[in-house]
């Protein structure tokens, strides 16, 4: 008797855990209960979740909708003075950084006195403005006469027209036709009339700068035999800003 009582104090003195693998049916099933219960609480927080989205962004996620991405580049320093900016529009007479045909001899051009068409905004007269009294373009073969790379080179004015009336948007012969209105045209190289020569690079390829510029004065002095190193640095000594465009040309 004695024997029997110890081991029932130890036999209650032994809990055990409900958890605990067990090879009884009835602590199996237990278990399977008790799993099914956490899985079932863990999908029931994810369905919530997904109804009940949270307000806030992830941190590891952004979203964004209808991204608007800038389609043009900002002016360059040199285009602008005070809160006005200087934008020149350059085609037909450059396109896609080369000359249009048209002016060149490759594309049929002879003759002498041609304009290039160029067109501008920005600049006008207002609160913000007030300084522009005329505009100029300029025209210069940067290769010639033997072309990119070649030893010798030296930059060429082709073409240059000054004091164009500051109301003015645009530079073309039919603008020229009725009236020029105190705008000088220089004599470019090779050219009879006032006006540009055909371009006609001799050899390799030539890479030609064309510039806009607004200018704070009525250049006074000038004719149409002026030089083009004369011109420009007049122009230089009295800009407000400039808008500058690169083509190419070859007699390939």
């Amino acid at each position: 008797r004695r024997r029997r009582r110890r081991w029932c104090h130890q036999s209650k003195g032994r809990q055990r855990n409900p958890t605990q693998r067990s090879g009884r049916p009835g602590d199996m099933a237990g278990r399977a209960l008790w799993l099914a219960g956490v899985l079932a609480q863990g999908a029931a927080s994810l369905l919530v979740g997904v109804r009940d989205p949270p307000m806030v962004p992830s941190p590891y996620v952004i979203w964004v909708e209808n991204p608007v991405f800038p389609t043009t580049t900002p002016p360059l320093p040199e285009q602008c003075h005070g809160c006005a900016c200087l934008t020149g529009v350059f085609d037909p007479f450059v396109s896609n950084n080369a000359l249009n045909a048209k002016y060149t001899c490759r594309g049929g051009a002879t003759g002498s006195g041609l304009i290039p068409e160029l067109r501008w905004t920005g600049m006008e007269g207002g609160p913000h403005n007030k300084h522009t009294m005329t505009f100029a373009v300029t025209i210069a073969d940067l290769d010639a006469p033997f072309g990119e790379g070649a030893g010798g080179n030296k930059v060429e004015g082709l073409f240059w027209a000054a004091n164009i009336p500051a109301e003015w948007r645009e530079l073309s012969a039919e603008k020229l036709a009725g009236g020029r209105e105190g705008t000088i045209l220089g004599r470019g190289v090779g050219s009879r009339d006032v006006g540009m020569a055909p371009i006609c690079p001799k050899q390799g390829k030539h890479r030609y700068r064309v510039t806009i510029w607004a200018v704070r004065i009525a250049l006074s002095g000038l004719s149409s035999d002026t030089p083009y190193g004369e011109v420009m640095a007049a122009l230089e000594g009295s800009e407000l800003a400039r808008a500058t465009a690169y083509a190419e040309a070859s007699n390939a």
